[in-house]
């Protein structure tokens, strides 16, 4: 079974990097959706990815390369 972005968030936790702390931050939203395509992240980030859009670009990019 393939995992969903924020399935992968969790697993990058405390990893020390850019992509380690975007998940230590992200993956404590309440909200944040379960399923979806980027679009659906880029629309629930829309607000706050403006100071974070390199690290969820960088996450992304990591998270299609695997899946």
């Amino acid at each position: 079974m393939q995992q969903t972005f924020p399935q992968w968030l969790r697993d990058q936790q405390g990893r020390g990097d850019v992509v380690g702390d975007f998940a230590d931050q992200v993956t404590q939203l309440s909200d944040l959706p379960e399923h979806g395509d980027r679009a659906i992240f880029e629309g629930y980030f829309e607000n706050s990815l403006a100071e974070d859009r390199a690290s969820f670009e960088r996450a992304w990019g990591e998270f299609e390369s695997v899946h």
